[in-house]
């Protein structure tokens, strides 16, 4: 699962995916508006929107569609890791999200996978970007699939097991995009303790 929370939050339907278009007047301005399409087997309807891709808008979209069916198909990532199998019956996606989205807000679209049909060890989210002077995939971010990204460049991603000290609060690690070297950045890990239970930190001294 993953969240982008802008203006007004929405959550990605399982099995399907959130594309973001540029909505284009007349004179070919264009900005970038998320909408969101859903559809089985290739069947997917625009809600909203107009878009008019240029060369490179088309050449990304291209390049995402080949690295999902090689995933799909060959159980490989954009970036050559192998997909934990552990679930996956045939090229069945459908336990799955993308999402073609520029989620950084660099002008570029990004490919986004969720993938969770897996044992807890092989989910992940990876966020990719195409390079077409390399002919390679750049991953921006890898993690656990449980991610919130935020409108100002902040991505709030949860641990997959909680074995901190604060009981009910989940930790939670957050990333910050680094528009020099077009990643997220990890800039804080998020735990508690309860002191009524732990009085004392891992080294011993008081909470």
């Amino acid at each position: 699962m993953f969240r982008i929370d802008r203006k007004p939050s929405r959550r990605m339907r399982r099995g399907g995916f959130l594309s973001c278009v540029r909505d284009c007047d007349g004179s070919g301005n264009c900005c970038g508006t998320c909408r969101y399409f859903h559809g089985k087997g290739g069947d997917c309807q625009r809600r909203s929107g107009d878009c008019r891709q240029t060369g490179d808008a088309a050449l990304l979209r291209q390049k995402y569609a080949e690295s999902l069916r090689d995933l799909i198909r060959l159980h490989e990532f954009p970036n050559g890791v192998p997909a934990d199998t552990s679930f996956v019956e045939g090229d069945d996606f459908s336990g799955n999200q993308f999402a073609v989205c520029d989620i950084d807000q660099d002008g570029t679209e990004e490919l986004l996978i969720s993938y969770q049909d897996a044992s807890m060890a092989g989910m992940v989210l990876y966020v990719f970007q195409y390079d077409a002077g390399t002919d390679a995939f750049t991953t921006e971010l890898a993690e656990f699939p449980s991610v919130r990204f935020y409108s100002n460049g902040y991505v709030a991603a949860d641990s997959s097991h909680n074995q901190g000290k604060g009981g009910k609060f989940w930790p939670y690690t957050i990333y910050r995009y680094d528009q020099d070297t077009d990643v997220y950045e990890r800039v804080a890990y998020i735990d508690a303790g309860r002191k009524k239970c732990f009085p004392t930190d891992s080294r011993r001294k008081p909470m």
